[in-house]
């Protein structure tokens, strides 16, 4: 048996709660059966190559606004061989909306905490324009700093008509036959 004590120990936890998040998204997206799927924040994390194996016809664009992350994320893509994963540096809303105009629509949205809290917002409001009534954003890190801020902003937008905050990440649902609701789960 291996012992783990101090960072070791943190490290495994962190580890597994991102495995846990990781594998939330996929339940999400496969139960919602998302086709059209943005991940806004960072290329090359696992949750889009999770999300990428929800369908087989399944298409998930993976936006950074940093240049550096993009190419990082096109290599960890191809070295997984995960070829429906675009990834593309988005660090303008223009940019951002001639990525997601390649989408008919849009299915599932994941939205890190690393971008300032404006251009979350400017994300956010890009991708309200491809949603439909099945959509389904999830915020990761809602409590973080960058996020607590950008995550009052959006659950509070009329177009949201449920809310359920998990501590961790926030989800968002658009269903108009839903009556309007704020929920906070956690354990």
């Amino acid at each position: 048996m291996i012992k783990t004590q101090g960072p070791d120990k943190q490290l495994l936890s962190a580890n597994s709660n991102h495995i846990r998040t990781c594998h939330t998204l996929f339940r999400l997206a496969h139960d919602a059966k998302a086709e059209y799927m943005v991940e806004t924040g960072f290329c090359g994390d696992p949750d889009s190559a999770y999300l990428a194996h929800v369908t087989s016809s399944a298409h998930c664009l993976c936006l950074s606004c940093n240049n550096d992350f993009t190419a990082y994320g096109k290599a960890f893509f191809k070295t997984l061989n995960v070829p429906n994963v675009e990834c593309l540096t988005c660090n303008q809303v223009l940019h951002l909306q001639q990525a997601l105009a390649k989408l008919p629509h849009l299915d599932f949205a994941v939205f890190n905490s690393n971008m300032d809290t404006q251009f979350q917002l400017d994300c956010f409001q890009a991708c309200l324009e491809k949603k439909h009534q099945h959509s389904i954003f999830v915020m990761k890190q809602i409590h973080s700093k960058n996020m607590d801020k950008v995550w009052n902003t959006v659950k509070n937008n009329p177009e949201v008509s449920v809310s359920l905050d998990l501590f961790s990440i926030g989800i968002l649902l658009f269903r108009p036959d839903l009556q309007k609701r704020k929920y906070i789960l956690r354990k």
